[in-house]
């Protein structure tokens, strides 16, 4: 299950990267299974735990805003 949302992050973090004036890194550990992202200012992390569902929700969120133009 986390590899499926970590594929979703990656496709957004994709879409993030064609919009012009986008600065966006991220990280992921195959070690800890987790995945920091940081964009804009910001610094997002899920890892496999019991938190993965609000704060992969909480990338997704972020990175979907800024794919459709807004800040975040």
């Amino acid at each position: 299950m986390f590899k499926e949302k970590i594929r979703e992050i990656l496709e957004l973090v994709l879409e993030v990267e064609e919009k012009p004036n986008s600065c966006l890194s991220f990280d992921y550990s195959t070690g800890t299974k987790d995945i920091c992202v940081h964009v804009a200012g910001h610094v997002f992390i899920a890892a496999d735990n019991k938190y993965m569902e609000e704060d992969i929700q909480e990338i997704k969120d972020y990175l979907k805003a800024l794919i459709k133009g807004g800040e975040a």
